[in-house]
């Protein structure tokens, strides 16, 4: 008889763990599913920073090639306009001197 009723608290003790086994699997499992959860939302947040970051510094970049080129057209239109006024002076000034030499008169 006590071989019996030790052989019964062996089983109930083994039911015991198993339950308490499968409760701490269940536990941990929901935890993993919440953290996983968790991380996957964070991930997914950081994500949507960067893109509207990289959406922002594209911006700021097209911006800055629209300056760049607008700068680049200007200096060329003035250098342009520089050399005209440069060229036109030249002329003047050959002008000025074929008059000199053609009357003879030196400055």
């Amino acid at each position: 008889m006590h071989a019996a009723r030790l052989e019964r608290t062996q089983a109930h003790l083994q039911r015991e763990k198993e339950a308490a086994l499968a409760e701490l699997h269940a536990e941990l499992t929901g935890r993993h599913a919440q953290e996983r959860a968790l991380l996957q939302s964070r991930a997914r947040r950081e994500l949507e920073l960067v893109r509207e970051e990289a959406g922002s510094l594209q911006t700021q970049e097209a911006q800055h090639e629209a300056s760049l080129s607008k700068l680049r057209a200007d200096l060329q239109l003035e250098r342009c306009q520089y050399l005209e006024a440069l060229e036109l002076k030249f002329q003047k000034k050959e002008k000025e001197n074929q008059l000199e030499v053609g009357t003879g008169f030196f400055i």
